[in-house]
Parts: structure tokens; sequence; C-alpha cells
């Protein structure tokens, strides 16, 4: 949706701000319109079509929806805030994302790490949680010991837990053996889902690491950092999970 107006009012709208300071960014030439400084407060704008940069950061429509992912360490809860003060995923927020109302989507605990999708699209967060969505989630995990082959078989058709059975898993061993490393994937959002099957066959997992979640990895970003999912993901994480 299109939210026309002037330059001035996009940028005080955007939170990187007051008006007078959002002034004196435009008057000392620090603000971009498609490639082109603007020293104009009242240059019509519209922020769904024009792109506007502040110090060469491209700045988000704080009216419309926000699309962040984020590769957690570990050390960190997946929640808004916490009642231990304990450091949140929003806590590694880049400065111009600060203070809007956004939100992790699923969990990840404080001892995993990995991919989390930040949003504030409330349907997008829906069709990627409910369980009727079946949304792919892939992780790396170490184990405290190898899988045999029973174990293995046991996970692949399927594991019952709290009297509910856990299905479509697919799992594979990576690197040397005695590494103990392997790739499973799972339809499931329950919380600690991995962990409770690992201990369903008997093993306890020492380290959890999502890499994907549907569409949508990682693709290099550094631990503890946050950035913007590109459009194309975000078109192809939406019309994937349509088709579902």
């Amino acid at each position: 949706m299109s939210k026309d107006g002037t330059l001035i009012r996009f940028l005080c709208s955007s939170g990187i701000g007051p008006r007078r300071y959002c002034a004196r960014l435009v008057f000392s030439g620090e603000v971009r319109v498609n490639g082109n400084v603007s020293t104009e407060l009242l240059l019509h704008v519209d922020p769904d079509i024009d792109q506007i940069e502040v110090r060469g950061q491209k700045l988000i429509n704080s009216l419309g929806n926000i699309y962040l992912k984020a590769n957690k360490p570990v050390g960190y809860v997946t929640t808004v805030s916490d009642e231990f003060q304990r450091p949140i995923i929003l806590d590694l927020l880049p400065p111009r994302f600060v203070g809007r109302r956004l939100y992790p989507v699923g969990r990840l605990d404080m001892k995993s790490s990995g991919l989390i999708v930040i949003t504030n699209d409330g349907d997008l967060t829906n069709r990627l949680t409910h369980p009727k969505f079946m949304i792919e989630k892939e992780y790396e995990i170490i184990l405290a010991s190898l899988l045999n082959s029973n174990q293995l078989s046991a996970i692949r058709q399927g594991i019952k837990v709290n009297g509910r059975l856990i299905e479509h898993v697919k799992i594979h061993a990576l690197g040397l053996p005695s590494e103990c490393k392997y790739r499973i994937v799972i339809k499931e959002g329950r919380k600690h889902i991995v962990r409770i099957m690992m201990m369903a066959v008997g093993i306890n997992v020492v380290s959890l690491k999502r890499v994907r979640i549907h569409t949508l990895t990682l693709d290099g970003l550094m631990e503890g950092c946050i950035e913007e999912i590109s459009d194309r993901d975000i078109a192809d994480l939406k019309n994937v999970i349509k088709e579902g």
C-alpha cells in the first residue's frame, strides 16, 4: 500500500530522529532519493516506489511491513522481553529498526543458534508457525554420540512425542563419523522438538543451529547479525507458503 507524502514527513516517520534533525540531514546533502541528493524538505515521495537513503543506508517505510532475518547466537532468547534480564534477539536490531513493533517468528531456545525471521507481518507469522502449513525447518545438529541404524529408522518412520506422532522427518549424517554431526529437516514447530526427538531415541543434542526456514536461508549472514530479507526472498517465501 502506497503512502504518498513529503520527504521530511517520511524521514520523521522512519524513526531516525526529530524533525529538526531530519531537516539538517536533508540540508547537509546526506539524503538521497532514487540515487540523487535531495535538499528539498517538501519533495513529494512515495516510499513504496522511491528508494530513500540516509548516509548510504536505505530507509524502510514504517507504515508498511518489515522483513528481517537474524543469525541468532547461543545465549539469546527469542522473545520481545525477558523477566530474567537475559539478552533478547531484538537487542541485535540495527539502530534504524529499534523502537518498531517487531516480533521474532517461532523460537530457538537459549542454547540454540541460527536463522530467525523478525517481522511485523502477522499473516506471514501465522503461516510460518501454524502446524497446518507444514513449513520445513532445517537444522545442523551435533549429538553426544552417533545414531545407529535402528535410531535413524525410528526417526524417519515417525516418533510419538507426548501422544503425537512426529512424521515427515529427513535426517542424514554430515562430515566425519567422529563429528556426530547431522542435518535434520522437520515440519514441526513445537518448542524444543528436535531435542525432544533425539532424547526419545536416547541421544542428547550437544549443539543445534537452524539453517533454513522453508526457502529462506542464512546465506552467509554472520552470527549475531540482522539484515533485511531481499524482495525476491520475501516473494518466494510468500508464494511457496501460499501454494502449500
